[in-house]
């Protein structure tokens, strides 16, 4: 029986990561405007009727609506943006995968490679070697490691073949 290898990455996500990212950019810029548009009419307020009470209004509108812009736009944005550049370096050296045979062991220990994506660390024993293998956090739970071979660009693991 022919076994097929099963694609970890496609071309299909990148639309998708490209649209998260800029949703969540979008949800962070505008955060930041709302929060100035929130301290221009409380600083209006506060030209007119001269109540100290407003300065820590403003204070506190500037933090939280800060605080929000940078969450939204530090966490989700930039992490779909690491990922649709990682899936894209993925599927554009995808003539260059090597097959690696062995029998794969998802470890625990966790990676970040640069620009903050998170690997998990794959040990490859065979042939009298161990030889070490990543793949994307997100993909693990694809990942079947009771196959007999994966593709590998660059140390990643982009495709492992299944039955």
């Amino acid at each position: 029986m022919e076994k097929d290898f099963c694609e970890l990455y496609s071309e299909k996500e990148l639309p998708l990561l490209k649209k998260k990212e800029r949703i969540f950019t979008a949800a962070a810029a505008a955060a930041a405007v709302l929060s100035f548009i929130a301290c221009a009419v409380v600083c209006a307020l506060a030209g007119r009727a001269h109540d100290p009470k407003l300065l820590p209004i403003v204070i506190i509108v500037s933090t939280l609506g800060g605080w929000t812009a940078i969450t939204l736009w530090r966490f989700p944005a930039l992490a779909y943006r690491h990922a649709y550049k990682h899936t894209a370096a993925m599927l554009g050296d995808k003539e260059a995968a090597e097959t690696v045979e062995g029998v794969f062991e998802l470890t625990k220990d966790r990676l970040f490679i640069i620009g903050g994506v998170a690997m998990v660390r794959v040990k490859v024993s065979g042939n009298d070697s161990v030889r070490s293998l990543q793949i994307y956090d997100k993909k693990k739970k694809l990942f079947d490691p009771n196959a007999s071979r994966v593709k590998a660009v660059d140390g990643f693991i982009v495709a492992f073949e299944r039955e």
